[in-house]
């Protein structure tokens, strides 16, 4: 297992992954010393240690996004279970209506064989069976078509659309066709749409605190880190860490989280965080209201469609960003709010690279989103499964251990096809 760096939001734009060990993670598809591509967060050191070949597979939990962004960063297969499906036992909590743990693999069957383990099911042998998706309607969430000229509304400077992005997403689509699937397009084939549907049906119905969000969430993240160092029977009487204020404190911190948390520590009206959670952001009532209206939304799309069984997506409409180039971080728009927002699992598996360049001598790697209701979650398993079959793409990254020791060690993975 790996957990090498966690990582927080540099801004609303964009993230990457940071510790305070070793400073930012790296993408491993870069070349060393020329490329620092992000590897998203905030499991990006874990998904980078997988990819690297540093270790068999890894875990990492999404709140916000934070398996399916790396897993797509990476170049490998990333889990957001279905919610309470994985104990979090052991697991730092961030929110607890949104956190789910998940696996992390290069390979879809190893994801699933490892998910079986954690959660104690038994997807696996039904799974890795499958060879086509006959029967299965999908849903394409378009939200990358191109933006027409003019744009019938102001577009943010860092929304960024790449064609290549396009290209991989609809070859995408034909390969699950050819496998046996329907596929059909639920948002119009103009970007706008989707962005509107995004701001108007998923941000609000979670964010309706408008300015307060940010001191919200960290307050509910606060409120969990005290229940959790507080408890005697998971750390001792010699433990260093009791509070979210005893962490805000170290030194080591990043400086973009001191920020985030101290922003709920100073909370309006001084109320703990527990209070101003419950009381001023109204999660137990309001929360799960605008969730309930999300999912009504969503399953409303599903059945536009042909009673689609999940909807499929580009996680980004970009491949990962230069850490230390000059200039805008790309807007993180995308599907990957929706599933942690509505309660509902997502499966991410590679789906091709941007042209090789000396940066990035094998290109950088995005991934295919697969994000629907947690009935449909062996449904969803078995389309990354075998959509991983028909399109190969176990690809060393350059400089890498494993690429410098026996390049063929990468390419075994413990399951067998």
């Amino acid at each position: 297992m790996a957990q090498l760096a966690e990582g927080w939001p540099r801004d609303a734009m964009g993230s990457t992954s940071a510790s305070e060990v070793g400073g930012a993670a790296m993408n491993p598809f870069g070349a060393p010393g020329l490329g620092n591509f992000t590897t998203d967060g905030s499991s990006g050191g874990s998904a980078a240690a997988v990819s690297a070949g540093l270790v068999v597979v890894g875990t990492g939990s999404d709140t916000g996004g934070s398996i399916q962004g790396p897993a797509s960063a990476n170049n490998v297969v990333g889990i957001r279970s279905p919610l309470g499906a994985i104990p979090e036992n052991g697991e730092l909590p961030s929110f607890y209506k949104q956190d789910a743990p998940g696996p992390i693999a290069r390979r879809a069957r190893d994801a699933v064989l490892m998910f079986d383990a954690l959660a104690k099911t038994n997807y696996y042998r039904s799974v890795s069976k499958k060879r086509n998706l006959a029967g299965q309607t999908l849903c394409y969430f378009n939200i990358f078509e191109p933006v027409p000229q003019p744009p019938p509304a102001p577009l943010p400077p860092n929304f960024i659309v790449d064609p290549e992005a396009l290209a991989l997403t609809n070859r995408a689509i034909e390969v699950l066709r050819a496998a046996g699937a329907k596929v059909e397009r639920v948002i119009p084939a103009d970007p706008m749409a989707a962005l509107q549907f995004l701001q108007t049906q998923v941000m609000p119905r979670f964010l309706s605190m408008s300015a307060a969000r940010t001191t919200c969430l960290s307050a509910c993240e606060a409120w969990s880190w005290d229940t959790y160092f507080s408890d005697r029977t998971r750390f001792g009487p010699g433990s260093p860490v009791r509070s979210a204020k005893d962490i805000a404190a170290s030194p080591l911190l990043h400086p973009d989280f001191v920020a985030r948390l101290n922003q709920a520590i100073k909370n309006p009206g001084g109320l703990s965080y527990e209070a101003y959670c419950k009381q001023k952001c109204d999660v137990e009532a309001k929360y799960d209201e605008k969730r309930a209206e999300l999912q009504s939304a969503l399953r409303a799309l599903l059945a536009s469609g042909g009673n689609c069984s999940a909807f499929i997506s580009p996680t980004w409409s970009f491949f990962p960003f230069n850490q230390s180039a000059p200039g805008i971080t790309p807007l993180e728009f995308g599907p990957t709010v929706m599933g942690p927002y509505a309660g509902w699992p997502s499966v991410v598996v590679p789906m091709g690279f941007s042209t090789p360049t000396a940066a990035a001598p094998k290109g950088l790697p995005l991934g295919l989103d697969i994000i629907g209701p947690p009935e449909q979650f062996g449904r969803m398993l078995e389309v990354a499964v075998v959509f991983q079959d028909q399109l190969t793409l176990v690809t060393n990254p350059p400089g890498t251990p494993l690429t410098k020791a026996d390049p063929r060690q990468y390419n075994v993975h413990f399951c067998n096809p």
